[in-house]
């Protein structure tokens, strides 16, 4: 079940304790937050592109300053099962506890794609929702299940210290990332983790966070009115003309192409 919450005034709600997982993701600017989700009660700021998945097993309670474009999915737990076992053939590990939210682009595009098609006059294109949640199941257990994606080989970097400095780039990529800090977040030497993060993902780690922050740049111009000199500023690009000659080169074409054009 999807709820798209269109309220335009603050808004407070508690959703009662059950056995599937919730995921809220912001689909449009900033919105203050509090919310308890059974870890104790925190307060913040939510952007286009935050996304938390929690279990409902505790009772969360939740205050949005700014509601409207939030969306809510119901995500059942046999769902997220069947996505892991058909996506890797081991028993399922179960998802991991999050306590705030994360940047996570993809989740925000399938999330769209799923509003927009359930938004629609006519009948639902069943077989093509039905790709989108096999697509997002699939993702949310290779991204937040307590084993690591299976795309990280045994050589490299440690398991758990990957799994901390992706999370941390993710949950920066609009501040500065520079190479000591992923290394603290490793709890290594700088230069053991440059060596240990290419040997395990295959390009640098720099290049790790210009990708990611491309990619969220995806996101942006596809769901967001931001402008391109404002998309580039947010993530860290030095100039508009910087930001436009590296996404090109990733991409294949302009940011003024890839957006969507009415």
């Amino acid at each position: 079940m999807i709820s798209k919450i269109n309220l335009s005034t603050p808004l407070e709600f508690t959703i009662p304790p059950g056995s599937d997982y919730l995921l809220v993701a912001r689909m449009s600017n900033r919105s203050e937050v509090r919310f308890d989700i059974g870890s104790g009660s925190k307060s913040g700021e939510v952007r286009f592109g935050h996304v938390l998945l929690h279990s409902t097993l505790d009772r969360s309670c939740w205050w949005l300053g700014r509601p409207e474009q939030t969306i809510i999915l119901s995500v059942p737990v046999q769902m997220l099962q069947h996505a892991w076992e058909n996506d890797t053939g081991e028993p399922w590990p179960g998802m991991m506890r999050m306590h705030s939210f994360r940047q996570d682009p993809l989740v925000i595009q399938l999330l769209a794609a799923l509003a927009g098609e359930l938004d629609r006059t006519g009948p639902v294109n069943r077989p093509y929702t039905n790709t989108l949640v096999f697509q997002l199941s699939t993702h949310l257990v290779r991204r937040y299940s307590d084993s690591v994606d299976l795309s990280i080989r045994q050589s490299g970097m440690q398991p758990s210290r990957l799994k901390k400095v992706v999370e941390f780039v993710m949950e920066n990529l609009e501040q500065e990332l520079g190479l000591a800090e992923m290394a603290q977040v490793a709890e290594i030497s700088p230069y053991y983790f440059c060596r240990e993060f290419k040997k395990t993902m295959s390009i640098t780690p720099h290049q790790y966070v210009v990708k990611q922050r491309i990619d969220r740049a995806k996101a942006l111009l596809q769901n967001s009115s931001m402008s391109i000199t404002e998309i580039g500023a947010q993530l860290q690009f030095p100039t508009p003309s910087h930001f436009t000659a590296t996404f090109r080169k990733m991409v294949g074409v302009t940011p003024s192409a890839f957006r969507p054009h009415c």
